[in-house]
């Protein structure tokens, strides 16, 4: 994982520090209470969504073609869906994902929630992401 860690206050802050377009993910499965805009080396950027009861989801973005997760698990389950045109692999144990990565033209793209969440909140929350 890259240093360098700078925190930012919007996702146009952050934007402009990695020098590519980060937008909020308007649309998560829980009520967001707080956010999080940090860059890595002004190379990657990651937004942390809080909600009640400790729920949390960290999206990442960075220009390449790695798994810019940092979440070195190994999962029971894992399943390649298709959302939009891209191919993302969803990670996780049982009928909960934690994890999903990406990579769509020129970006890198991953999402984790420590609480899991199901297929099809994994694909809404996927789809909103540009």
């Amino acid at each position: 994982m890259p240093g360098g860690i700078e925190e930012k206050v919007s996702a146009e802050e952050l934007s402009d520090a990695v020098g590519f377009d980060v937008t909020d993910i308007s649309v998560l499965p829980f009520e967001v209470s707080g956010r999080m805009y940090q860059s890595y080396s002004g190379e990657m950027a990651e937004i942390i969504y809080f909600g009640d009861g400790g729920q949390t989801l960290t999206y990442r973005k960075e220009e390449g073609n790695s798994d810019i997760s940092g979440d070195y698990n190994v999962y029971d389950t894992e399943k390649e869906v298709e959302v939009g045109g891209r191919k993302a692999v969803l990670k996780g144990s049982g009928e909960k994902y934690n994890l999903a990565v990406w990579t769509y033209g020129r970006f890198s793209y991953s999402i984790f929630c420590e609480n899991g969440l199901s297929e099809n909140e994994m694909v809404d929350v996927i789809t909103e992401i540009d």
